[in-house]
């Protein structure tokens, strides 16, 4: 099966987009409407993160050879918080299409 490449499982991977993709609107928001908290551990957590989705998904890529693997990676390292839920959306019929 394809998922076992995905080497922390498929459910984690979609825990580990989401809580990024949260953290990004969040950091935004914060950071447009001025709020007067101290956000560096969500900060620190948020680059942590970006460093293991960018591990695990690009591994996952270079594992399964996707079609249009250069896109994805490309995709991947400029809109990181984006990237992982529309990869994942797209995993099955990227694998398929050989």
């Amino acid at each position: 099966m394809a998922d076992n490449n995905l080497k922390v499982g498929l459910k984690t991977a979609w825990i580990l987009a989401l809580v990024h993709l949260i953290l990004a609107c969040f950091i935004i928001i914060k950071n447009t409407i001025n709020f007067n908290i101290d956000l560096n551990s969500c900060i620190i957590v948020y680059l942590t993160l970006n460093f293991v989705i960018i591990l695990v998904f690009a591994n996952d890529m270079h594992l399964n050879n996707i079609r249009n693997r250069w896109f994805w990676m490309y995709s991947l390292f400029v809109l990181v918080p984006i990237t992982p839920v529309p990869y994942l959306i797209q995993r099955r019929k990227l694998i398929k299409l050989k």
